[in-house]
Parts: structure tokens; sequence; C-alpha cells
């Protein structure tokens, strides 16, 4: 199931959503596509479920704008909720490793740490 859900992101992200031109409002469209499809995210831009009409709107805001769009105007409360819940959760993940890509084991009796590049512990 992780490897499919992974594999359609991939595909929706890097095939289908390939005209929105900012990574980081193509990467919140792919969150709200991939939980309510990419014609129901298409509503929270344009009135119609026309995916075409809604990337040249994205790509005429700027991320937060993107953002914002999604989280208010998502024609499903489930979708809304779904876009906040992963990116609040992926700031959480994206703390747990350090710049080297090493995964950050933090224990909070002890704050332990390790990073093959830095040595830190």
């Amino acid at each position: 199931n992780i490897e499919v859900g992974a594999a359609y992101l991939s595909v929706l992200y890097y095939e289908y959503l390939k005209d929105i031109k900012n990574p980081d409002s193509r990467l919140y469209f792919t969150i709200a596509a991939y939980n309510a499809g990419a014609s129901s995210a298409a509503r929270a831009f344009v009135d119609n479920p026309s995916f075409q009409d809604a990337v040249d709107a994205i790509n005429r805001l700027q991320p937060e704008q993107v953002l914002e769009r999604l989280v208010r105007n998502s024609p499903r409360e489930e979708t809304r909720l779904y876009v906040e819940k992963v990116l609040k959760r992926r700031n959480f993940y994206t703390r747990l490793w350090c710049m080297h890509g090493c995964y950050r084991l933090a224990c909070w009796r002890r704050r332990w740490a390790r990073c093959r590049v830095a040595g830190w512990a």
C-alpha cells in the first residue's frame, strides 16, 4: 500500500501536474489531488472541474496563495483538513533528518541524535 501510494504521488507530481511551475505550489496541489482527485482539487481555483484552467490559475499565484485557496476553497472538507494535516506532519518529519540526510534519533531523556557526517551525538 505504501509503495502504491508513493508511486501515485510520484506520477501526480512529476507527470500529471508538471505544468504547475512552482514546486511548492505543485506539492500543495499534489497533496490535495492525491486525496480528492485533480478535478475536485481544481475547483478550489476555478468554478468548473477543468484541470487545465486550474493550472493556469495556479501559475498566476504565489505558493502561499495556492495553499490558502486549497485550505479555504476546496469543495470537500476532508481535503481541506487533509492538506493541513499532511503539511503539519511533513514539517514534523523533516525535523527528524539533519541537513546531511541522517535520521535524528531523538530521545526526550537524553536528547540523543547522530549524524554520520558532522559526527554529533
